[in-house]
């Protein structure tokens, strides 16, 4: 890992908090203990200049820090007793890097720092589970120290800082094991310089005595010089062997190391190889891939394609067959004409006019062949085809002493005509047509709706059918009738008033024609979506948004950062709408990318999320620290809507001049004024004013931002 340790600034002061908070929330401490520790954990840039702080980096990522305060005063705070001296305040290391041995240089740079400036030795305060650590590294314990949390106590240690660093004991042990061999090798050319002092003293004594004895014993010394002479020799081959030995010995050495060396340099030569053998066959297969995912796409395509072929077969069916029907429908408007034209029609029209005078001066305008106004304004009308033969026959018993017979009645009782401009829904059940005065709805419990004109019970079904009255089309062939649901909105928008004075003539019309009217619009999921209504998320629409999202974020993520021209190519893409000047590093993650409007000057940091079901707009000079989450989705509470598969999403517009701490977590509908600050690790549930500080789960506001005017 290349770690480099430098001096905190100022400006690190955000960062060192967040490192502060989320070490202490690593061993998952309550939170009611952090709104103790919370000027504790809290750096500020006064904290800096006036301390030691030094911070350990991971090329530009902060990863952990120490800090050294210095006590000139014996002092008491609260029931604590702090020392004179200098105190290790913090260590702290990300969560994601604890017990990767930081810590342990940090404490090494620490001890050098100390031996420099001629600190001796440091106090710490230790939390329970940094005891052996401290200990480990020679720390010793001195006694237990009430905490800042009720009932509860830290470690005392005293550190003595060593007088050498560990590189300079371990050259220290090394000069002298050399000063040890060196000694031993002095020792032994003594012994060799000694052994030859007294060769040569003894030469000299037997010179003496071959002289003294030399005309006495000139034959023995002879042969004793001689022996004297061969065994001088002897000895000198042994040491020349001796030497010769020696030399071997270390010759072995070192080709034995030479050999050693060129075996680990085969070895690694061998695992390069494989290794490169190993990537071109991992670029071979992503090539494959690739081209198996082309494949897939086309194949895709090509069954999208087959798929509205068929589509737009059906619709020229339908069309032929909806044209077929309107001509139908004229033929029968044709004939329903002119039975109204006939004189007994026109008597029989009369003759219930004057029955309900005679009944109720209130309702001689409101009921149509026996058949009440309000039923035909205030109730949807559902025709359905295995039902058409009873309703007819009905109508026929009815009527079978007023109408010869019931091709008559059809033509001369028609109240509703056929129009081609309303849509055919396989999906839904129900038909639901426009000539009402009133609001008519379908309730979840299924309320009753009861007409005073009679005592007949309409009531809704759990499959959401609806009663039809006896006025229905009579015909020779077989009609399609269309079967929709409005809402009430709908429905007030197309009934057309009718006064209370107006001729059985306009009421006929009025009736006859509103369903000419009609206009349906059904919304689909995805608009139910973005309108932030429950929806499903199922279907081609989804699956194929989501698919050409996923296959730009593969493109932007596996895209080499300096490739700008590229990168940013794929982004413009990829968003609804984009300002210049913006950078993203990957990995990033979206759901569908349209959805998404971004300003000018905007940076997001390494592994960012955006869940754009619903709208994200996000203003100019904006800043995404790494690990921020942005959701506009979510889920109702309701258990069985969500086992179903609803959910829905909510839009979030964040403002200009926003800069969101690594970690944070935007949520559904949420809105965030400008110039705001969200400290790393928050939650925002709610809006957000302009001008702020925010930070916490839940976010709340810490402090105004005062701005230059």
């Amino acid at each position: 890992m290349e770690l480099t340790i430098r001096r905190a600034l100022a400006t690190d002061a955000l960062f060192l908090t967040s490192i502060s908070f989320g070490a202490k929330r690593y061993w998952n401490y309550p939170e009611e203990y952090f709104e103790v520790w919370h000027d504790e954990l809290t750096i500020t840039e006064d904290y800096i200049e006036q301390n030691i702080v030094y911070v350990a980096q991971k090329k530009d990522t902060i990863i952990g820090y120490f800090s050294i305060v210095e006590v000139n005063q014996e002092h008491w705070n609260g029931e604590v007793f702090i020392r004179q001296g200098y105190w290790l305040d913090h260590i702290y290391i990300r969560p994601a890097y604890i017990r990767s041995g930081i810590g342990t240089e940090l404490m090494e740079y620490a001890q050098e720092y100390c031996r420099e400036n001629g600190i001796e030795k440091l106090y710490i305060f230790s939390d329970p589970f940094a005891n052996g650590f401290y200990e480990k590294l020679g720390a010793t314990y001195i006694k237990e120290s009430p905490s800042s949390i009720e009932n509860r106590t830290v470690s005392l240690y005293e550190y003595r800082i060593p007088e050498k660093s560990k590189e300079q004991i371990e050259e220290e042990e090394l000069l002298q094991k050399i000063q040890e061999e060196a000694e031993r090798l002095r020792q032994e050319a003594e012994e060799a310089e000694r052994l030859r002092q007294e060769a040569e003293e003894a030469e000299r004594l037997r010179q003496e005595a071959e002289e003294a004895e030399r005309l006495r014993q000139e034959a023995e010394e002879a042969e004793r010089l001689r022996q004297e002479a061969e065994e001088a020799e002897r000895l000198r081959q042994e040491a020349e062997e001796a030497e010769r030995l020696r030399q071997e010995a270390e010759e072995a050495e070192r080709l034995r190391q030479e050999a050693e060396e060129a075996e680990r340099l085969r070895q690694e030569a061998e695992e390069a190889e494989r290794l490169r053998q190993e990537a071109e066959e991992a670029e071979r297969l992503r090539q494959e891939a690739e081209e198996a995912e082309r494949l897939r796409q086309e194949a895709e395509e090509a069954e999208r394609l087959r798929q509205e072929a068929e589509e737009a077969e059906k619709l020229r069916q339908e069309a032929e067959e909806a044209e077929r029907l309107r001509q139908e429908a004229e033929e029968a408007e044709r004939l329903r004409q002119e039975a109204e034209e006939t004189e007994r029609l026109i008597q029989e029209a009369e003759k219930a006019r004057e029955i309900l005078q005679e009944e109720d001066a209130k309702q001689k305008r409101k009921s149509i062949f026996g058949i009440p106004i309000e039923k035909i304004k205030h109730r949807p009308i559902k025709l359905e085809h295995e039902s058409l033969e009873q309703k007819i026959s009905e109508l026929d018993q009815e009527f079978e002493d007023d109408f010869e017979d019931i091709e008559e009645v059809a033509e001369e009782a028609t109240l509703y005509e056929i129009d081609e401009s309303e849509e055919y829904d396989e999906d839904h059940e129900e038909y639901s047509d426009d000539e009402y005065d009133e609001d008519y709805s379908d309730d979840e419990d299924h309320e009753e709706y009861s007409n005073d004109e009679d005592d007949e019970d309409y009531s809704d079904y759990e499959d959401d059918e609806e009663y039809a009255e006896d006025e229905l089309i009579e015909d020779d062939r077989e009609i399609q009738i269309p079967k929709l649901q409005l809402d009430e909105a709908e429905i007030a928008a197309l009934i057309r008033p009718v006064k209370d004075d107006a001729s059985e003539e306009k009421i006929l019309e009025n009736i006859g024609t509103a369903s000419t009217e009609i206009e349906v619009h059904i919304k689909t999921e995805k608009e139910k979506m973005l309108a932030g209504e429950l929806y499903i998320a199922w279907g081609d629409e989804f699956a194929n948004d989501k698919r050409r999202a996923r296959r730009l974020l593969r493109e932007f993520n596996n895209t080499d950062v300096e490739d700008k021209k590229s990168t940013i190519k794929i982004l413009k893409e990829l968003f609804g709408s984009t300002g210049e000047y913006i950078h993203i590093e990957p990995n990033f993650r979206c759901d569908y990318g349209y959805n998404i409007h971004i300003g000018d000057n905007f940076y997001a940091g390494y592994e960012c999320v955006i869940l754009d079901s619903c709208q994200v707009k996000i203003g100019d000079n904006c800043i995404l620290s790494p690990q921020v989450g942005i959701y506009t989705s979510a889920y109702p509470l309701n258990p069985e809507k969500r086992s179903i598969g609803y959910e829905y999403a909510k839009p979030i517009t964040i403002g200009n001049n926003v800069w969101i701490g690594g970690g944070s977590i935007i949520n559904p509908g949420v809105t965030i004024g400008d110039n705001v600050v969200v400290v790393p690790g928050s939650v925002v549930l709610a809006d957000v004013p302009d001008n702020v500080l925010i930070g916490g789960n839940p976010a709340k506001v810490i402090k105004e931002i005062e701005t230059e005017k």
